[in-house]
Order: structure tokens, then sequence, then C-alpha cells
């Protein structure tokens, strides 16, 4: 072999070497692209209703802050029990869907109630679930006088 093709080789074997971490680097953006496109972002919260009914103060409110629509097949609230409320629910990227409540679950508790709530969905394939949202009720008269988020301050 002579010098001109040694160094002829040793350029095709550079280019080859960056040729190959250019498709890498490419399929590793596109990648995460991917994986933060299908991130789930849901916000939701307990909503007053302007209703003054006994026991009946609102819904659960989702919003979808995510690049995809989310498909909420399932939620979980925990009282004294937990039990699973299917109220299967589409919600499109950047607006909010109201689920039901189930206040019959509250008939006869009166003073502070702890209500826990997570989110069961798929979206872009993937199926997920949010962490568990502690909730504080204030039930004054068979009523739900206030709604705050989180456990009691110390």
């Amino acid at each position: 072999m002579n010098h001109s093709q040694a160094i002829s080789s040793l350029l095709t074997f550079i280019a080859t070497l960056l040729l190959l971490y250019v498709t890498y680097d490419y399929a590793n953006t596109a990648r995460m692209m991917a994986e933060a496109t299908s991130r789930v972002y849901l916000h939701y919260w307990l909503e007053q209703s302007a209703e003054n009914l006994p026991l009946r103060f609102g819904h659960i409110s989702v919003a979808n802050l995510s690049a995809n629509a989310v498909f909420v097949n399932k939620y979980v609230v925990r009282l004294n029990s937990e039990f699973d409320m299917f109220d299967p629910t589409i919600i499109p990227t950047g607006e909010v869907r109201n689920l039901s409540f189930p206040v019959a679950q509250l008939a006869g508790k009166s003073g502070e109630v702890l209500v826990a709530i997570k989110l069961c969905y798929v979206s872009g394939g993937l199926e997920g679930e949010t962490e568990f949202r502690l909730f504080r009720l204030e039930i004054i008269n068979h009523q739900v006088a206030a709604i705050n988020e989180g456990p009691r301050p110390a």
C-alpha cells in the first residue's frame, strides 16, 4: 500500500466515524423530542358549583397542558376507602373537562373531610397515572363550605 492509499483509507475511516456520530446524534435528538411531546401535564382541582344544594359542591376540573390529547379512562377517589370512578373523557390539548365527583360518599360527614384524587390516563399510546392530590373539604350544615388543597398547615 502506498502513501496516498493509506491517507485515502484514513480519510474514509474518519468520514465513516463522523457519519456514524451524526446519525447517532440525529436519532438521539429525535428520541428526546418524541419523549418531550409525549409527556403528560395534567392539572386538576375541585371546584365549587354556584348552586348551594346540600352536598353538591361541583366537580373535578382537569386541564390538559400536554402537547397531545389525553384520554382519562379512570380516576381514583379516596375518602375513608378507595373507589374507582369510570367517566372516560378525552381532553384535547389546552382544554379543560369536568369529571363528576361522587358526592353520595360525603353523606353524613361533617367538619373537615380529606379527599385524595389521582387520574389514570392514556396519551400517545402510553398509559400513566398522576400522583394522589390531597384536598380538604369543610362541610358545615350538610354543605361544602370550603375547599383547600394539601394537608392541614402545621
